[in-house]
């Protein structure tokens, strides 16, 4: 039947970067990028993918006080585009085009 969903392709790239500093302080930073792709369907049908693309933006700090234990502090960024609905919160609850912002502090402790 003409019309029905075919394919969808798009590229997904990430770039990270960790570093710690004279002393006892650790940072991150994460950059996740999907574009809009393109998509086809059947029976030659147009197909548009216009605002399917989104960004991911996290940075952290922390503070080790032993090889086990530190402090951390995220904040982290998600930026649809207009017809995309990516969620980092995984609830569903983010509408199409809504970006987020998320702050998150905590301990870690390793075993």
């Amino acid at each position: 039947a003409a019309g029905l969903f075919d394919t969808y392709e798009k590229t997904t790239w990430g770039i990270g970067w960790e570093a710690r500093w004279g002393g006892p302080w650790e940072t991150a930073v994460q950059y996740i990028r999907a574009d809009e792709g393109k998509c086809s369907l059947s029976g030659g049908v147009a197909c548009d993918t216009d605002g399917l693309d989104g960004s991911l933006l996290t940075a952290g700090l922390a503070y080790p006080f032993d090889r086990q234990t530190l402090l951390y502090v995220i904040l982290t960024r998600l930026t649809n585009g207009e017809s995309a609905r990516y969620d980092n919160w995984n609830d569903g609850s983010a509408g199409r085009g809504a970006d987020s912002t998320q702050f998150a502090l905590g301990m870690s402790y390793r075993f």
